[in-house]
């Protein structure tokens, strides 16, 4: 697999940030979870006050492009409207976890390191049916609560406790 430029990285790196600088400024964003992303820009400017000085606009860039492809691998399985709800339930129960799979998508520049955390969500939480639906799977039933797969019919939450969606 092709591993994706990272547009915000590659402006980093033109504006003369080092590769440390730019670890600083992932590291803070993921260990300061609850952190503003001023408080982020301030601690990383302290770093390297010379490069971002004039353009705060690159980490917030930078975060932003982590997120929203964190966001689209999340939003993919479980259903977009439940995105928020995961990160909520994974800082809460596996906040380690979470920190771990971003600190792996910083440096592999993909998404899959959140799949044992989505694994363990849809075990406790049932699917969208949205979600489900896109998975390609017929939904029925009212708010198409039922599923049918490899001719079992259940509800989405008993498939995805099964571990079967």
């Amino acid at each position: 697999m092709q591993v994706e430029t990272v547009p915000a990285l590659a402006a980093l790196t033109a504006a003369g940030l080092s590769e440390t600088a730019r670890d600083t400024i992932a590291t803070r964003a993921i260990t300061q979870l609850g952190d503003t992303i001023e408080n982020i820009i301030e601690k990383a400017s302290q770093a390297s006050p010379d490069v971002l000085a004039g353009n705060p606009s690159l980490i917030t860039d930078t975060v932003a492009y982590y997120q929203s492809a964190a966001d689209s691998a999340v939003g993919a399985a479980i259903g977009a409207e439940n995105v928020d709800d995961f990160y909520a339930w994974a800082k809460l129960n596996h906040g380690a976890e979470i920190k771990r799979a971003m600190v792996q998508q910083y440096h592999t520049h993909r998404t899959d390191a959140y799949a044992p955390l989505l694994e363990r969500y849809l075990r406790q939480n049932e699917p969208s049916a949205a979600a489900t639906r896109a998975a390609g799977l017929q939904t029925f039933g009212k708010g198409d609560e039922l599923v049918t797969i490899d001719g079992i019919t259940a509800t989405r939450k008993a498939l995805a406790r099964a571990g079967l969606i």
